[in-house]
């Protein structure tokens, strides 16, 4: 998706389809797996939730150089 400055909210961007430059954005799968906790409704009761997760590593393709490789 194209993204550029969001001018309005430094230093946040905003998809510009327009004025945007292309972002690419690499990621791995760190760990899969599924959490389980219990959320309170009411001062006498509670639900038991149950979900899958995913940890994810995201590498943003900066076309910047990383100072270790040079």
């Amino acid at each position: 998706m194209p993204i550029a400055a969001d001018l309005e909210n430094p230093p946040k961007q905003r998809i510009d389809y327009e004025h945007g430059k292309p972002s690419l954005t690499r990621f791995r799968v760190v760990r899969e797996g599924s959490i389980q906790w219990e959320v309170a409704k009411s001062q006498f009761s509670c639900v038991h939730v149950d979900a899958v997760t995913t940890l994810l590593e995201l590498n943003p393709e900066t076309g910047r150089y990383d100072i270790g490789s040079l």
